[in-house]
């Protein structure tokens, strides 16, 4: 854990901000980012090459987005950017364009997380998909629920 930040955080200076070059990545890459954006462009390249009609992307987040993808650099921000926000959005509208379906889950424990609701609330409104909210406990009820009640309801886009 002591190497999992990226500098040392402190009541003081919590913020970072961060520039990594993919070409030329550091020894040390910092963890515990929260990167929807790239995540959702690999799954929509991916579901592009498929033939399905019925593509769906499943998100599965306990965080806001910390990190975004701007050409060959990934951004690690924290706390959460509007940068980064636009970034996963724009992505989100790509996905959507193309025909995804976008079903996203927000693992909530506490009201800390409000900023993580109405991103999640955001994703969804841009994409026509849903958001959904529920503890790590109840989250395989939550997509099952979710899948289940999605094929009695026929969409159009």
């Amino acid at each position: 854990l002591l190497y999992s930040a990226p500098k040392p955080v402190s009541i003081y200076d919590p913020r970072v901000r961060m520039r990594i070059n993919l070409d030329n990545p550091p020894g040390f890459v910092p963890e515990h980012f929260t990167n929807i954006q790239a995540g959702l462009q690999f799954a929509r390249r991916l579901l592009k090459r498929q033939p399905a009609q019925n593509k769906q992307i499943i998100t599965i987040t306990d965080g806001e987005p910390t990190a975004h993808l701007e050409g060959r650099d990934v951004m690690l921000i924290y706390p959460p950017a509007e940068t980064t926000r636009r970034a996963t959005l724009n992505e989100v509208k790509r996905c959507a364009n193309e025909g995804l379906h976008l079903s996203s889950f927000a693992l909530i424990e506490d009201y800390f997380y409000l900023g993580l609701v109405n991103f999640v609330e955001q994703m969804a409104q841009v994409s026509g998909g849903i958001a959904a909210y529920c503890n790590a406990d109840d989250l395989g009820n939550m997509i099952i629920d979710s899948f289940v009640k999605g094929r009695r309801v026929r969409r159009t886009m």
